[in-house]
């Protein structure tokens, strides 16, 4: 077809018009674009002021050196000035003269998160600057010039440079500066207080320091007390209460939790100068549900009164070793949540308190800043480190994020208790047997007495004196341990004020006592009940009035010791059943969360998403009430553990209910969609009992199964299913024609002491790619198989009729990305090559520790034995004699080893390598309930030269660097490995990913002792009075991941003290957490092939949902207790971005924008979007469109629908 000229005339006419219009509509735009462009710039000058500032501060400390980058940055911001005085000139003459060739789309306005983005960039210039400078004179390795960007030709106009300079705008940190950012936070501030520092400095010789055991005698000048400030001592009522330990959650609340809460209630109320902090909301929520509207709003005016707080306001006080982000994030958002709806929206807890928890972990008071928190107290540290802090007075500090080096946005002001323990003994001052006649529950009739034989007795007037002076004496020397002449003196201990007894006397004594010392001139003190509220603005006053600030620390507070050489590492892998439970506990919550809320933006109808909800929060709760500090430690009695597993059992199952309701009704058209119709759906995996291992569920014939991936990232993995048939192959549902990558194998078992061919299964494994947070489906039917394994033994006497067998003699396995070569003596990997690299030697081997039952000299008083907390060895560890027997899996899309020992410790060891996998994949499952004393560990050895360091994770969320040390024992050498844990040298990487957290050590260069489980015949010592004989049938399941690290990029590892996965190691290990959820259906059934739930994709694979979670209104509380649960149209999406070291992988870094727009994620539109605290008790101003998350940031946003 040809145009005419009239046509064609009449066509460019339209254009020009409509180019006019553009170009007279958009100077009011330009205008506003060059305004916003001058503040932009004016931002940037004064991120260099700032920088220069520091500098400035810098210089007087360091001299020459720093003179000289500060005359840099003097330049630069001169410089800087110029082209925006030119560039404000250009753009006033570019306004009156509009150049037709470039006109397009103009860019919008800048966004505050690109602002901010520019900002930082800015700051990492002059930083990069600054290091160039001290490379000169010797401080670093120079930093790697930037790859320089292809350039284009500056008279570009029009669409394309409009277009060009947009893309500019709205991209991620590019790739050096990403890098630049990931390897400037991993290395110290020089004027902080390191822990690693502080380890190697520490001689850990435990001398004896007097009254106070582990410390030294503290001595004061009576002379200095008047010209002192004013000695302040706030005493701070509080009961601890373990949601399971000796007894189970509701038999403690029976006994003691609602005496305490009930007298609380009414003694505040009474006692005018009386205050009381309480912290595990599970318990409180049980309580509230039980009192009536009259007493609630009593609370409420202690609250408000500030005679009662509430610290932390978690469902519990979790283990900090153990449980991982996902779990501390849910409990903590679950007590948080539940305040804000009950008490009030005005009341939000400030204040942190982790007294129990054994270790403490930098994770959590990061998690408290994002929540808003001031401050914290903690109590469990080792013994040496306490005392190494307070004589320096630095028992108070910012505790700083091991990332966090570049500004003080993470630092959180902490205490630590100074002394043995948080009960009244321990807290008063240094002296035990004084402050123990100090606690009025000891009193005649009180039940208890002190076991220095020197009795509490009550304050009259005969003895107030001699007793005020005591008491008075012990706050002083406490005094002299911190730097305000603020004194923290908690006064309780677990389950304390559950009678009228100990509230009277307690009150009535220390008034007294109050009276007559705040009276006492001489003194110069003001004593008082108060709350650790009360306590930490007093510190922060003091600070002020002296012009002063706390010490920066980094670090974290593990392996913990509370005396001699007992460390507390047994704790790490005590019970591994119900650890390995929990973690997949969250993966099924954190799925039925996600699905429960897309289902309620579907619009689920009311009556069946009241129900749903009621068994998704039930489910969250006891998942969250497992994270206390005896549950996931497995520190609790059998009964107790007994119980935690069945609530985690119902858990399990109620999720379960919810993640197959949601997968009906979303992929079900909207014609055929009825909630209230049984769903078809069965989990391709069924636990039957809450002490058993789950087992698989067969897919027959002519049925489907859906997967669902619950990540925001694709992913493509092998998926393994049970059949009923050889003759049985895969299709996807919506391509029945294209091939699916799949092979079919044996299913074997080791009974009675062999291997066992099950002649009525098979394995059928096949290669699905899953968008994120998507269904597919898959159809089985009637086929030729595409890939038969082979079957090769170590032993014979081991037929198929379907699968080709033969002798195992040497072996290799090559999945497309790793080649693996086994022993073919004992079925172990012997090494291990990387395309294109060296063979990389690797031994794996079984090893058993035995338990010591009397201390060696010269350490002094009596010893404990291992048990359920302690790691006492009574030496090195001793190979594990292997009766085994074993053979291999060969295919195409699976390869396995299966290794079985049949001596007393039965187990088998499993090696998978799928196809193109980064990793091997292994498995064991083992029983120890034939044994006494022992301590099982698989041992891994590589040729990596570590020296005496390697990392491992805190919580899932980031790495600590470990280092061996003469002067500790073996036991004190193994820490908590949440995930994952890695050893490398310049030239390889080994990372090992774990499915349930477990105690590691690396005892020796390129070794890796990862303990399995323990069996131990009798108490430690630390309360419990049982040993750990319930041991269950357990399986613990690890990713192993080789990589070689680019030399391209300088890291200055010795410098370091945290670091980051790669990619493919994050991805592993979400893999290994979330697995795809298998759903097994019959056909037509009427569900769609496929159903995205995503809107917008992450461009970043390292941006991580953490969770998509349904809020809660109010609970209905019925005179019965009976609750219900009701939903909000609103949903909390919090979003983790991973620090990554980018040596290993630059794709990601070129490729990615970590720009989100949150509007538009999912696929209905939110109405508005709300920053927020993590937990949602602070809303940040302003409604949210696109955000850019940093590094290593955890961001919480309110998704709002009307």
């Amino acid at each position: 077809m040809h145009l005419s000229s009239g046509r064609l005339l009449a066509g460019v006419l339209s254009i020009s018009v409509f180019v006019c219009l553009i170009l007279y509509n958009s100077l009011e735009t330009q205008t506003f674009e060059h305004q916003r462009n001058y503040e932009d710039q004016q931002l940037e000058l004064e991120k260099l002021e700032k920088q220069i500032n520091l500098l400035e501060n810098d210089a007087r400390r360091s001299g020459q050196l720093m003179q000289s980058m500060l005359k840099k940055v003097f330049e630069e911001r001169q410089e800087l000035k110029s082209k925006t005085s030119q560039r404000m000139k250009d753009e006033e003459k570019e306004k009156e003269n509009v150049d037709g060739a470039a006109v397009g789309f103009l860019p919008p306005p800048k966004k505050a998160e690109q602002i901010k983005k520019e900002a930082r960039n800015a700051e990492e210039a002059a930083q990069q600057k600054a290091q160039e400078e001290q490379a000169i004179h010797g401080v670093i390795h120079p930093p790697e010039e930037p790859r320089k960007a292809v350039e284009m030709p500056d008279n570009i106009g029009g669409k394309v440079g409009i277009v060009r300079q947009f893309l500019d705008r709205i991209s991620s940190i590019p790739p050096d500066n990403m890098c630049f950012a990931a390897i400037s936070m991993t290395t110290p501030d020089n004027n902080n207080i390191q822990m690693l520092d502080i380890y190697t400095k520490l001689p850990f010789d435990d001398p004896d320091g007097g009254v106070w055991k582990q410390g030294y005698d503290i001595v004061y000048s009576e002379k200095s007390v008047q010209r002192e400030k004013r000695l302040e001592v706030i005493v701070v009522p509080h009961s601890h209460n373990d949601p399971g330990w000796i007894r189970t959650f509701e038999e403690y609340y029976e006994t003691h939790t609602r005496n305490i809460l009930n007298n609380m209630l009414n003694h505040l109320q009474k006692m005018d100068e009386m205050r009381f902090v309480y912290a595990e909301i599970s318990f409180f929520e049980r309580w509230w549900a039980e009192i009536d509207e009259e007493k609630r709003e009593l609370v409420k005016g202690l609250l408000k009164s500030r005679k009662l707080e509430i610290l932390t306001g978690g469902w519990v006080m979790p283990d900090e070793a153990n449980s991982h982000y996902y779990g501390l994030i849910s409990q903590l958002m679950e007590g948080h949540e539940w305040i804000r709806n009950h008490i009030s929206e005005d009341y939000k807890p400030r204040n942190h308190w982790s007294i129990d928890p054994f270790g403490l972990s930098p994770t959590i008071s990061y998690f408290m800043k994002l929540s808003n928190f001031s401050n914290g107290v903690l109590q469990r540290v080792h013994y040496s480190v306490k005392k190494y802090l307070a004589e320096r007075k630095e028992l108070e500090f910012m505790w700083r994020q091991l990332w966090g080096n570049r500004d003080n946005s993470t630092d959180f002001a902490t205490h630590i208790m100074p002394f043995f323990s948080y009960d009244i003994p321990h807290t008063c001052g240094p002296d035990p047997k004084i402050c123990c006649q100090f606690d009025f529950r000891r009193t005649p009739g009180g039940g208890l007495d002190c076991p220095w034989k020197l009795p509490a007795v009550h304050i009259t007037e005969n003895n107030i004196k001699e007793r005020a002076q005591l008491l008075y004496d012990q706050y002083r020397k406490k005094a002299q341990l911190f730097k305000t002449n603020v004194v923290l003196v908690p006064l309780g201990d677990d389950f304390r004020y559950d009678t009228e007894f100990e509230w009277n006397n307690q009150y009535a004594n220390y008034m007294k006592l109050f009276k007559y010392m705040n009276a006492q001139n001489a003194w110069n003190v003001n004593a008082r009940f108060g709350t650790v509220d009360d306590y930490f603005r007093l510190v922060h006053e003091r600070l002020h009035e002296d012009s002063d600030n706390l010490p920066v620390l980094s670090g974290d507070f593990f392996t913990y010791a509370d005396r001699n050489d007992h460390y507390w590492s047994g704790y790490y892998t005590s019970r591994p059943f119900h650890k390995r439970f929990d973690r997949v506990l969250q993966h099924y919550i954190r799925t039925a969360e996600i699905l429960y809320s897309f289902m309620r933006m579907k619009g689920l109808e009311e009556d069946n998403a009241l129900r749903l909800f009621g068994l998704l929060v039930d489910a969250r709760r006891w998942m969250n009430l497992f994270q206390h500090h005896d549950g996931i430690a497995g520190t609790s009695k059998d009964e107790v553990m007994t119980d935690y597993g069945q609530k985690m059992f119902e858990a399990i199952k109620k999720s379960e209910e919810i993640i197959v309701t949601a997968a009906d009704f979303l992929l079900r058209g909207k014609a055929s969609r009825n909630s209230s119709i049984t769903p078809s759906l069965l989990m391709e995996e069924n636990l039957d009992t809450s002490e058993s291992l789950p087992k698989k569920r067969v897919v027959m014939h002519g049925s489907e199964i859906i997967l669902f991936n619950p990540l925001g990232n694709l992913r493509m993995e092998t998926i393994c299913v049970h059949v009923n048939a050889l003759n049985t192959i895969v299709v996807l549902a919506s391509e029945p024609t294209v091939t699916v990558l799949q092979q079919i194998s044996p299913v074997l078992e080791f009974v009675n002491n062999k291997w066992v061919i099950d002649s009525k299964l098979y394995e059928l494994c096949f290669v699905p790619t899953i968008p994120p947070l998507s269904f597919q489906k898959y159809l089985f039917k009637f086929g030729t198989p595409h890939n038969k394994a082979m079957i090769q033994s170590s032993f014979t006497g081991l037929q198929s009729s379907d699968f080709d067998t033969a002798p195992l003699g040497n072996f290799t396995f090559d999945n497309g990305l790793i080649s693996a070569v086994f022993d073919p003596k004992t079925g172990h990997l012997a090494s291990v090559s990387l395309k294109q690299g060296k063979s990389i030697p690797v031994k794996t081997s079984f090893v058993w520790y035995g338990a010591r039952m009397k201390s060696p000299l010269p350490l002094k008083g009596t010893d404990n034995p291992s048990g359920a907390y302690l790691f006492l060895p009574n030496g090195p560890a001793k190979p594990l004699k292997i009766k085994q027997s074993f053979l291999a899996i060969q295919g195409r899309i699976m390869q396995k080893v299966l290794i079985a020992n049949d001596g007393n410790m039965t187990f088998t060891h499993i090696i998978k390598m799928p196809l193109l996998s980064p990793s091997i994949e292994i498995e064991n499952t083992f029983h120890l309930d034939n044994v006494q004393n022992v301590e099982l560990a698989m041992r891994l050895e590589a040729g990596i030269d570590n020296g005496d360091e390697f990392f491992t994770d805190l919580n899932g969320f980031q790495m600590v660097k470990r280092r061996r040390f003469k002067q500790l024992p073996l036991q004190a050498h193994f820490f908590p490995m949440s995930s994952s844990a890695f050893m490398e040298d310049e030239t390889l990487r080994m990372t090992l990913l774990s499915a349930q957290p477990s105690g590691v050590a690396n005892l020796a260069s390129g070794q890796l002792d990862v303990m399995l489980d323990r069996r131990l015949n009798q108490d430690d010592g630390r309360g419990l009075f049982s040993g750990i004989t319930d041991n269950r049938k357990t399986t613990s399941s690890f990713r192993l991941l080789f990589e070689v690290p680019s030399r391209k990029i300088s890291v200055n590892t010795k410098a370091r003290i945290t670091a980051y996965h790669s990619m493919h190691a994050y991805g592993q290990m979400l893999s290994l957490l979330y697995p795809p959820v298998v759903l097994l259906s019959s056909l037509n059934e009427g569900y769609i092939d496929n159903y995205k739930l995503m809107n917008i994709l992450f461009s970043c694979d390292d941006t991580h949902l953490i969770t998509l979670r349904t809020l809660a209104a109010p609970t209905i509380y019925d005179n019965n207790s009976v609750r219900i649960h009701i939903p909000r149209n609103s949903y909390a999406v919090v979003l983790h971005r991973f620090g990554i070291d980018c040596r290993f992988t630059t794709k990601l870094l070129e490729t990615c924008s970590a720009m989100l727009d949150m509007k538009r994620l999912f696929m209905k539109t939110a109405s508005r979007v709300t920053e927020t605290s993590l937990t949602m008790l602070y809303d940040h101003l302003g409604d949210v469109n696109d955000v850019l998350l940093e590094p290593m940031e955890v961001r919480t946003f309110r998704l709002d629908y009307i």
